[in-house]
């Protein structure tokens, strides 16, 4: 079963990367940091918390998540079995749900799927398993041979981190934005090679340029179920030479201590310049997007 995350997940990793103001704290304020499973009932699953949609008298169990691949996905490396011997009634379950570990009443609901097979009956007759491997929760990714989804900007080590992070509750590498030092930057590229072995291999040169800085607003909803972060402030690379001409993508650099961190790439609208001219993002034109 694959997962589908709700928008405070969405928020939660688009947060931690890209907003100083707005990072959420990788663990709960209190409990054991872990991730559960609960089933839930058939209406569509909210985009936070709800634990409405679970059903009464039926325990979360603790989830299993084995390392995060390179395919940014994390799979149960256990059975998860919810023993039903206290559900009284019978209720009509369609959804397994994904929660973050919290002491709090209403959890918030990381990512949920719908049952493989269709809704499945729940009493107190018989227990209901999960098997090993069949819970999943990951981001698509792109091939490092070529970044081609323009609402999907993320890197491929971004987007395994982030995973590991939000439902494994590992310890990540790449700093968030609250951390004393930190900088994010623009970037330009000049070809379409992108490389995740070698990520600034086509990086801007002239004598004329240099990152510039970029700041982004909380995340918001974006078109349909995807939640986008935009850069809130206009950036221009001035006077530039035309030996880098045509600009083909651009890419966001967390920078700290003299270390820079590759984020996020992606393609625009190709464009080529003259020296000496101007190349300009004015605010909401440079957006990274979790669908």
């Amino acid at each position: 079963m694959a997962s589908y995350f709700t928008n405070y997940c969405k928020d939660r990793i688009l947060n931690y990367y890209f907003v100083p103001s707005n990072s959420f704290t990788q663990n709960p304020a209190s409990g054991t940091p872990g991730t559960y499973a609960a089933l839930l009932k058939t209406s569509t699953p909210p985009d936070h918390a709800g634990n409405y949609l679970e059903i009464a008298n039926l325990d979360r169990e603790a989830i299993t998540f084995g390392a995060v691949s390179s395919a940014s996905l994390a799979t149960t490396t256990a059975e998860i079995l919810f023993d039903t011997t206290n559900v009284t009634s019978t209720h009509t379950v369609g959804y397994v749900g994904i929660f973050e570990d919290t002491a709090a009443t209403t959890p918030n609901l990381l990512a949920w799927a719908t049952l493989d097979g269709g809704n499945i009956t729940v009493d107190s007759s018989q227990n209901v398993k999960i098997g090993t491997g069949d819970l999943k929760a990951g981001i698509s990714v792109n091939a490092d041979s070529s970044i081609t989804d323009s609402q999907r900007a993320l890197v491929d080590a971004v987007a395994q981190e982030a995973v590991d992070m939000t439902f494994k509750y590992g310890t990540g590498t790449i700093q968030n934005a609250n951390t004393s030092g930190y900088t994010l930057e623009l970037a330009l590229f000049s070809s379409n090679n992108y490389s995740s072995a070698n990520p600034v291999q086509t990086e801007f040169s002239g004598a004329n340029y240099s990152r510039q800085a970029i700041t982004f607003g909380a995340a918001a909803a974006g078109s349909g179920t995807e939640r986008v972060v935009s850069n809130t402030n206009s950036i221009s690379f001035q006077n530039m030479d035309s030996s880098d001409s045509p600009a083909e993508k651009w890419g966001v650099y967390a920078v700290s201590g003299g270390t820079s961190v590759l984020l996020a790439l992606n393609d625009h609208s190709t464009q080529a310049f003259a020296t000496g001219s101007d190349i300009t993002f004015a605010p909401g034109d440079i957006k990274i997007t979790l669908d």
